[in-house]
């Protein structure tokens, strides 16, 4: 590429740029920030994000998405919802915003792993980082939510049907037995008898 072709110039530049400054330490990372966010590639694709709703971004390479999207989260102060395309890819994304981000800012929403007419119940961990998610979404604080289609296509509860359903059991609390229970059925748990 050369300095006149618009675009693809800046795009090598900060590509350059980002793999330069990658093998920095953390204590760095303010520099790469303003360093990579003063080019005219991310203050161009950062004003079509002012005036767009949704747009694609493609050709980054290992870590440097992860660092475009914590940039861009850390500018925008929005949720941003990542999409890709398999679980491994995901998990690897994941990884590389938690170092950049920390763990509270980043919300994984994977798929059951199980297909729908499969006779088997989805992995009790995928169903608990769901429910997470959805009710982290729920304090309004904004996250980058790391998904794929599959995950995205499969059914969950609303956010008001998991608020309405939750309630806090604390050790010592005092509880009337017989509500509790009605609560427990009223939310899909079965009353079985006791066991040893």
């Amino acid at each position: 590429p050369t300095p006149g072709t618009p675009g693809l110039w800046d795009y090598c530049v900060c590509t350059r740029i980002l793999k330069k400054y990658m093998t920095i330490s953390k204590s760095a990372s303010s520099t790469l920030s303003n360093t990579f966010a003063g080019t005219s590639a991310f203050l161009r694709l950062f004003d079509l994000l002012q005036s767009k709703d949704e747009i694609q971004i493609a050709g980054l390479a290992g870590s440097a998405n992860a660092f475009l999207i914590s940039e861009l989260r850390s500018r925008l102060n929005t949720t941003i919802v990542v999409v890709v395309p398999f679980e491994k890819i995901a998990a690897n994304l994941i990884g590389d915003l938690q170092e950049l981000c920390g763990e509270e800012t980043i919300l994984p929403f994977p798929a059951w792993e199980v297909h729908p007419y499969d006779w088997i119940a989805p992995p009790l961990e995928n169903t608990a980082q769901r429910l997470e998610t959805i009710w982290k979404l729920s304090s309004g604080v904004p996250a980058i939510i790391v998904t794929t289609p599959d995950a995205l296509q499969q059914k969950t509860l609303t956010r008001e049907q998991l608020i309405s359903g939750c309630f806090d059991l604390k050790v010592g609390d005092e509880f009337d037995l017989t509500s509790l229970a009605a609560k427990l059925v009223a939310l899909g748990y079965e009353r079985m008898p006791i066991t040893e």
